[in-house]
């Protein structure tokens, strides 16, 4: 949605803002920045540098297969 150029920027914003869990960190950085078109891409890049964590990403992607995995090891399916 952010590189669809036929979705207006305020629009982009709106869902942005929409998207955000209610009362969050995210939401409240996301309030911090007026709804204007430049502000959409700021408030994108400031959620990016604030929560963008690949490390913890991968942490919890591996260990979420692992639970599959185990689950499907002992139900056999």
């Amino acid at each position: 949605m952010h590189d669809d150029q036929r979705i207006a920027d305020e629009d982009k914003m709106q869902y942005l803002l929409q998207s955000m869990q209610p009362s969050s960190k995210g939401e409240h950085l996301v309030l911090s920045f007026p709804a204007t078109t430049d502000n959409k891409n700021k408030a994108i890049e400031q959620l990016i540098v604030r929560f963008e964590r690949e490390d913890l990403l991968v942490q919890i992607y591996v260990r979420d297969l692992l639970n599959l995995t185990k689950k499907y090891a002992t139900t056999g399916r």
